[in-house]
Order: C-alpha cells, then sequence, then structure tokens
C-alpha cells in the first residue's frame, strides 16, 4: 500500500492525465486517463495487523562524539538508543569504541551540503554538490576509518545534498557494496535518497 499510495503522488505531482484511485480496505485500484478508466485491479485485501505488531519506534541520538560524558549519560538511560557520531569530532574513534564495549549499534553521522551553505557551514569533511564520484567515494571510506564497526549511516544537514539523485545514487552505492545501510534524516521534504534507494 505505501508503494500504491507513493505511486499516485508521483503521478499527481507530474500534472498527466492520469489518475490512481485506491481503495484498499476493498481491494480494488483503478487507473485513470483523461478521467475515464483504462485499469481496474481487484486483490484480496491484507488482513488487518494487530496494533501490537505494528507499532514500533526506532530512536537516533545524533551530533555525538564530542563527548564522552554525553555519551555514557544517553547509555545510563539503558534505553535501546542508536547514536549517531559525527566523523570529524574529536573523540569520534573513542566513541565507537565504547559504544561497541557497550555491545551497541551506532552510525556515523554524515555532514551533507545544506541549502543554506555557505551560511551554514555543514564542516570541512562534509560531502559537497562539487564532488567528484571518486572524492565521494573516498569521503566514505574515510568516514568508515574515523568511525570503524558502524552498521549504518544517517545524514547531517544535506537539505541540498539528499535533493540530487546522482551523487545520493553514489553514497548508496558505497553504502551497499560495505553492506550498510543508509537512514535518511529528512532534513528537507524533497530528499530523493528513499525514492533512489528503492529505484537501485
Amino acid at each position: 500500500s505505501g508503494r500504491l499510495v507513493e505511486l499516485a503522488q508521483h503521478i499527481e505531482q507530474t500534472r498527466a492525465p492520469a489518475r490512481l484511485d485506491i481503495a484498499e480496505p476493498q481491494g480494488v485500484v483503478q487507473l485513470y486517463w483523461e478521467g475515464e478508466p483504462r485499469l481496474k485491479l481487484i486483490f484480496q485485501p491484507p488482513a488487518p495487523v494487530e496494533v501490537a505488531q505494528r507499532s514500533r519506534i526506532a530512536i537516533i541520538i545524533d551530533d555525538l562524539g564530542p563527548s564522552l560524558t554525553t555519551l555514557r549519560q544517553f547509555l545510563d538511560l539503558g534505553l535501546p538508543l542508536t547514536p549517531s557520531i559525527l566523523p570529524g569530532s574529536d573523540r569520534a574513534g573513542a566513541s565507537a569504541e565504547l559504544l561497541r564495549k557497550a555491545g551497541h549499534e551506532y552510525l556515523i553521522h554524515v555532514p551533507m551540503e545544506p541549502r543554506s551553505y555557505p551560511q551554514t557551514n555543514p564542516g570541512a569533511d562534509a560531502l559537497m554538490l562539487r564532488h567528484s564520484e571518486d572524492d565521494i567515494r573516498r569521503w566514505m571510506q574515510h568516514y568508515r576509518d574515523q568511525v570503524p564497526g558502524a552498521v549504518g549511516m544517517n545524514n547531517h544537514m544535506g537539505s541540498r545534498f539528499t535533493e540530487y539523485a546522482e551523487p545520493m545514487q553514489i553514497v548508496l552505492d558505497e553504502l551497499k557494496r560495505q553492506d550498510l545501510f543508509f537512514v535518511d534524516s529528512v532534513t528537507i521534504s524533497s530528499s530523493v535518497a528513499f525514492a533512489e534507494a528503492r529505484r537501485m
């Protein structure tokens, strides 16, 4: 159903004479062209899922790495949090080691170019649109070297970078090669990260 809703939104955004109507509870999807029905798909509606089975939340704590004290305070909460470590921070490596010893998964909080750059500076080691493919791949390896053992990455800032398919394809391809995942922080609603990940 999520993919159908996404498809319907994409069709609407193109301003094409097409329209997709989804009636999931009844098990019907209809495609209209210029107001005329062209395709009708009838399917078995999925069984209702109990709330207890689908209610989940994942909590990622960003911007960690400058202070081990702050990181220890989060660990002392005893909650299943996922810290995300800024690779250029003073204590990035030490933070990763502390989390590894504590048995915690953690992410790399990858700095990316924001729309407000240069007024807002994501840091000297940020991924920028001007970077070549080789540069992006080198930076990705550099982040992994600074935060070894991370299971994935999420973006720090990146409202401009995540809007562009080509650089995001490089980032996602590099992550896939390393068997890591990406969590889009959605610093802007026009991010293409999820759509590109699905397409790839």
